[in-house]
């Protein structure tokens, strides 16, 4: 009896363990949310536009890369231009553009509808879109705006 209590102790600990997030100390804001928000998410399917809970927008860790999150967002309309950030706990408090803290929004485009957005969460935060369904993925994060372009925050 006491043999079959600790091997399901033992399997619950796993389980536990394979289920937890570790916070890797040079991941800033591990406990946090973060999100990619940004002009993409009405074609994606989604009610409204940057906005900082996005159900569409949710990250996660994708254990190839220390602190690395990805989303993968389908349903874009090929070839159009989209603007995109990162934030962090479902706020603007936190937001990251591509070169950094409160920074520019980035571009992509993806000639395929898909597209996976990523950020690497220490020290330089940097953002960046690959098309999901090529041959290839380059990367097309950018932040070149055009002229004009005004931000939906």
């Amino acid at each position: 009896m006491i043999g079959n209590q600790y091997i399901a102790f033992i399997l619950l600990q796993c389980a536990v363990i394979i289920s937890s997030r570790y916070n890797d100390p040079n991941c800033g804001w591990a406990d946090k949310t973060y999100r990619a928000v940004g002009d993409w998410a009405v074609d994606a399917g989604s009610s409204a536009n940057w906005n900082v809970a996005e159900p569409k927008g949710l990250m996660h860790d994708t254990n190839v890369q220390s602190c690395e999150y990805a989303v993968d967002i389908h349903g874009l309309k090929p070839n159009k231009v989209y603007y995109w950030k990162v934030t962090v706990g479902d706020s603007w408090e936190v937001h990251w553009g591509c070169v950094g803290l409160g920074g520019p929004d980035c571009q992509f485009s993806t000639p395929t509808g898909s597209v996976r957005l990523k950020i690497v969460g220490s020290f330089a935060y940097p953002l960046t879109a690959e098309t999901i369904g090529a041959t290839t993925n380059p990367s097309t994060s950018s932040s070149n705006p055009p002229p004009g372009y005004a931000p939906g925050k």
